[in-house]
């Protein structure tokens, strides 16, 4: 029984070393993070909806349809969400990125590739607000230069072994974001007031005042006519 049960804790303790490898590893381009920047491409102060692309840089793999990048954790390994938007609301699910063929990211190796995609967000409220995306697990790994983002250390529970912890890491980077209130419109006005319409307003007001005031002087100037008597 003793040798049953010490091959049992072998075989977990094995299985659960190769699942742990598999998470962290898996796919193999995750282990060659050197790079994750955020970008505002758009903000729309009416809808208050922002527009981001999120660039990550992988060292050794092209970006090509071939390779994809992960943000945020396909498993829960502590890092997730992949990308909080600072009102709030997050993206907790990973998110794949396709590689951008060709792509060079300055201050980048050239043997970079680089993965890019597009999200989008619509705010409740005007605001200043901070959006973060993480990359996956292991931009350490084989002494891989980071080209941009901050590097965050944690500890992940170990598979299968109760108590027990291994230490990880991934990238973040952030990006800020400022919605202002849009123009109102009350009772057929803008927000601006007066000061505002008079701009549109007194131009033909003082024209038609000058055209009016040019024929009273011209009626003054026209010498009178009087009936003759008798």
């Amino acid at each position: 029984m003793d040798s049953v049960s010490r091959s049992a804790r072998i075989l977990v303790t094995f299985t659960s070393t190769l699942l742990l490898a598999v998470l962290i590893s898996s796919p193999a381009v995750s282990q060659h993070v050197a790079g994750i920047k955020v970008t505002v491409t758009r903000i729309d102060p009416v809808s208050e909806r922002v527009d981001i692309d999120i660039t990550v840089l992988y060292r050794d793999f092209p970006g090509t349809q071939y390779y994809e990048a992960i943000i945020g954790s396909q498993y829960d390994l502590g890092q997730r969400p992949a990308i909080v938007w600072g009102d709030g609301g997050q993206v907790d699910s990973w998110q794949y990125l396709p590689g951008v063929t060709g792509a060079v990211f300055p201050g980048a190796p050239p043997d970079t590739g680089v993965f890019r995609g597009s999200f989008s967000h619509v705010y409740g409220d005007a605001g200043r607000y901070e959006i973060t995306a993480r990359t996956r697990c292991c931009p350490l790994q084989y002494g891989t230069a980071i080209a941009t983002g901050n590097v965050v250390n944690i500890q992940i529970p170990f598979p299968g072994v109760p108590g027990s912890t291994v230490s990880t890491s991934y990238l973040t980077n952030m990006a800020t974001v400022e919605l202002e209130e849009p123009d109102e419109v009350v009772g057929g006005g803008s927000r601006c007031g007066l000061g505002g319409e008079l701009v549109f307003l007194l131009p033909p007001l003082i024209f038609g005042y000058e055209r009016r005031r040019g024929r009273s002087r011209g009626a003054k100037g026209r010498p009178g006519t009087s009936a003759a008597t008798s």
